[in-house]
């Protein structure tokens, strides 16, 4: 699914998400959730956890006792993707990194009584083909639903721990409700209920903000972040997920894709992508070759750095904030999946990482290969 990035605090892309490390045994997004709903059971069954969610989607309204998750509605731009502005990467106000759901997800809420995770609260559909949103804490100020076809996303994190927005399409015939008790079984039975189709990837807090470019299809579907709080606590947990409606796509409605001059292919366990990539704004056509699903997380790298630094932070417990910059990526998509990735990027060296974790041997993606240190110029 998502990409998790998990840093000493947490940190993860992939899987498991940046904030603390939970322990070297390569858990993933998924996992972290599922440990963190077992811990949290005794005080705060995920019954009605699941029951709080399913209402909200329903009767379009916050739990009565999360108000402060209520979100602003999703900004539109006509059919054109919007600028992400670029700047240099800001660096990590929190030392954890992001996670996003991987090869397979586990669901449980954590650590620290965080209340039951409670789907956004409803905006307007919106009406453009670009959709401007915030990632914060711990919403996203996503519209509820939208026309199928291509939709560009731009992701501004306006928070201040890391965030990333990752899509998962429900199965048809399948419900939320099934879902999120799925979600608490274990990551198998979660992602045997979704297809994961990308998003936008971790991303640091500051003024800067990415770009990502889908073709949805018809169906119903949850954006969800997976990082994991410096409390060791998934987002998702803490209400960071919310049900996105695409209805038939509008008659008449045309494609046009983006122009992508560079062209990076995902597959076990490597990136194929050029060296070297001109810095300033460019758009990357990401294609997942298979077999197993593959995210592409961008860090820059620290001067002097290189892409074995961001290796050592996902194998060995940091004892700081990761030395490196999250600017983006594009989350978890499953194999044959594609789309577009837009970033505006200074000149420097930079990593391209997969923390997904693999299906057979649980290590992350990274950890067998998928790590490429590339020159932005």
């Amino acid at each position: 699914m998502p990409g998790r990035e998990l840093s000493k605090r947490g940190t993860g892309t992939g899987r498991a998400g940046p904030a603390r490390r939970l322990d070297p045994g390569h858990r993933s997004g998924w996992h972290c959730v599922r440990l963190a709903l077992l811990e949290q059971l005794g005080r705060n069954p995920f019954t009605a956890a699941v029951s709080t969610i399913v209402c909200s989607a329903d009767a379009h309204a916050l739990s009565a006792h999360e108000p402060e998750l209520r979100e602003p509605a999703a900004t539109t731009a006509p059919a054109k993707p919007a600028a992400a502005p670029a700047a240099s990467p800001s660096p990590v106000s929190s030392p954890s990194p992001a996670a996003s759901p991987a090869a397979k997800p586990a669901a449980s809420p954590a650590a620290s009584p965080s209340p039951a995770p409670a789907l956004a609260s409803p905006s307007p559909v919106a009406t453009g083909r670009v959709v401007n949103f915030d990632a914060t804490e711990y919403s996203f100020t996503l519209p509820d639903s939208l026309a199928a076809g291509q939709v560009t996303f731009v992701m501004r994190n306006t928070g201040k721990e890391l965030h990333h927005a990752q899509l998962l399409k429900l199965n048809s015939n399948v419900t939320i409700e099934q879902f999120m008790t799925a979600l608490q079984q274990g990551e198998g039975p979660a992602l045997a209920l979704v297809s994961q189709t990308g998003g936008t990837g971790v991303l640091d807090p500051g003024p800067n903000s990415e770009e990502v470019t889908l073709d949805l299809q018809p169906g119903t579907y949850v954006v969800a972040c997976f990082v994991l709080g410096p409390d060791g606590i998934p987002h998702v947990v803490k209400g960071m997920i919310k049900p996105l409606t695409v209805t038939a796509a509008a008659a008449g409605a045309t494609t046009l894709s983006p122009n992508a001059p560079v062209v990076v292919t995902l597959r076990d366990f490597i990136f194929e992508s050029p060296d070297t990539i001109p810095s300033g704004r460019n758009t990357w056509r990401i294609t997942n070759a298979g077999p197993q699903p593959h995210e592409i997380q961008v860090a820059r790298l620290s001067q002097g750095g290189s892409a074995q630094d961001v290796l050592r932070f996902f194998t060995t417990p940091p004892a700081g904030p990761p030395p490196y910059q999250s600017v983006g990526g594009f989350q978890g998509i499953d194999a044959g999946g594609s789309g577009f990735l837009t970033l505006s990027l200074t000149a420097g060296d930079y990593a391209f990482y997969c923390a997904i974790p693999d299906l057979n041997t649980g290590k992350r993606h990274l950890e067998e290969g998928m790590l490429k240190q590339v020159s932005i110029r």
